[in-house]
């Protein structure tokens, strides 16, 4: 009996051990405002890109279909978006290269292309829509 007894105990010791222990989280350390900066611009950077997709496809099945008149200004507008989504990638990418103490250097550059990028895509929308019947 003691040793059934003393099974108990123990096993009671043990639950009651394993319950008071603090579960000790693996240290993280804070994200840099370089990380958020360059996670949530690559995400905006990707929704563009994504959208303009779907504009392109528009743009092609209203040619296709007649709705639309090729011209080389759509054509003009559609290569300075290429080359602005081209630029705002080298830009982000240059700012993601950056050391830390550095990276603000970069920010600049980045929020350039950005407009650019902004005002392209809008002009393809306005040429889109001039140019629809």
């Amino acid at each position: 009996m003691s040793s059934e007894s003393e099974r108990k105990a123990n096993t009671e010791k043990k639950v009651s051990t394993a319950s008071t222990r603090k579960k000790v989280k693996p240290s993280t350390k804070p994200i840099s405002a370089k990380a958020t900066y360059s996670k949530n611009t690559g995400k905006k950077l990707a929704e563009s890109k994504t959208k303009l997709a779907a504009i392109n496809d528009k743009i092609r099945n209203a040619v296709a279909t007649g709705k639309l008149e090729a011209s080389e200004q759509l054509e003009l507008a559609q290569q300075a978006v290429q080359t602005n989504i081209t630029s705002a990638e080298e830009q982000l990418s240059r700012l993601r290269k950056s050391s830390e103490e550095s990276w603000e250097e970069f920010k600049d550059d980045v929020e350039d292309a950005w407009e650019h990028l902004s005002r392209s895509i809008k002009q393809l929308v306005d040429r889109f829509s001039d140019g629809s019947r």
